[in-house]
């Protein structure tokens, strides 16, 4: 039992003698590590920031969008009786088509050469 209590302090006291020869090395490359690391922290700052504002964009146009949306329903709500623009639209190409047809007649009257139906 002795024996295991002496490798244990043995390699106990191996363990902090190596611990404490690196400290020395350690601080240095902690002091290089934190130059190293500062200019990595302009970097991950201005990356920060380019993400802060690109989501901040995105949620603007979103907000946009939704106060659009509000903004056409309550106008529908508070318009009521208004026509629609299809029907405007179907009866502007009816007419569009007439007045196509109508010309196709008088050109074709032109070319037949007879005369004047009264």
């Amino acid at each position: 039992m002795k024996g295991v209590q002496y490798l244990a302090g043995l390699l106990l006291l191996l363990f902090v003698q190596k611990s404490i020869c690196k400290l020395p090395f350690m601080v240095t490359e902690t002091v290089e590590g934190l130059l190293a690391r500062g200019q990595g922290f302009t970097t991950a700052k201005r990356h920060s920031e380019g993400t802060f504002s690109n989501d901040y964009s995105k949620y603007l146009e979103t907000r946009r969008a939704q106060d659009f949306v509000q903004w056409l329903m309550n106008s529908k709500r508070n318009g009521g009786s208004a026509k629609r623009h299809a029907e405007g639209t179907y009866t502007s190409d009816v007419s569009s088509y007439l007045q196509d047809q109508a010309a196709q007649n008088f050109v074709a009257w032109l070319k037949s050469g007879q005369p004047k139906q009264e």
